[in-house]
């Protein structure tokens, strides 16, 4: 539907708490990482043990605190993913959580070696110098995002979350980033994440059922996609390949 992650673009990925918003973005990392890109993840949220290890347990198939535990490391599948991820070009800043020095990582890590996708997670957790309000520090965050994308060509992925009562409501017409500012606007791509209650009984507990609704596209079409995550392994897939995951 999108064409993948094109350059330049900014892509809102908006979610309601626990729906698997860092999940999603993981798939896309080590989609990404797979096809030899250089990947920075500036994480707001989790540390760089939790971070790795659901991307193990995602590439091998195990659970992420199975992973952090230890439980499988003689494993051919974990031992595999980890050799994999020490080779890929993955780097995670951890303690970065004002504007002004997100910009100067991404400006610096572009510089020491061009950087084929850049993510954050999450723009509820940046913090802005001198804000005066929620609104204008998510609208200057923003606005950095768009413009460092179009002026090195590099495509952002930022996650956010969605105002409770859009989440109540199950709305997926409005694109209801929490606080707001500038970042529905500013997007390229927003999508909503959005946890779809009338399927999951269809599938076992281990799976969630999830919409992935993309809901503003710059130069394309809009519309819903039925995702299932498979929460033992962090995975995410098209519904219609359930079967693989039982």
């Amino acid at each position: 539907m999108t064409d993948g992650i094109q350059k330049s673009y900014m892509w809102l990925v908006n979610a309601y708490t626990s729906v698997g918003k860092t999940f999603f973005a993981l798939n896309v990392i080590v989609s990404a990482l797979r096809q030899g890109k250089r990947v920075c993840l500036i994480a707001l949220e989790m540390d760089r043990e939790n971070l790795a290890a659901r991307i193990i347990g995602m590439m091998s198939g195990t659970n992420a605190i199975s992973v952090m535990k230890g439980y499988n490391i003689t494993s051919e599948s974990e031992m595999n993913a980890k050799a994999q991820l020490y080779d890929y070009d993955l780097t995670i800043h951890r303690k970065k959580r004002y504007l002004d020095e997100i910009m100067q990582t991404f400006y610096s890590e572009h510089f020491k070696k061009p950087v084929d996708l850049f993510v954050v997670d999450y723009l509820q957790h940046i913090k802005v110098k001198d804000a005066r309000s929620r609104y204008d520090r998510f609208t200057d965050a923003s606005n950095e995002f768009q413009d460092f994308a179009a002026s090195t060509g590099v495509p952002i992925l930022l996650l956010s979350q969605i105002d409770n009562a859009s989440a109540r409501s199950g709305n997926s017409d409005v694109i209801a980033t929490k606080g707001s500012g500038d970042v529905p606007g500013d997007a390229d791509v927003a999508i909503l994440l959005q946890y779809d209650k009338d399927r999951k009984a269809a599938y076992q507990n281990h799976i969630k059922a999830i919409n992935c609704v993309v809901q503003k596209q710059r130069n394309g079409v809009t519309g819903k996609i039925e995702l299932i995550m498979n929460t033992k392994s962090g995975r995410f897939d098209n519904a219609k390949n359930y079967a693989q995951h039982v």
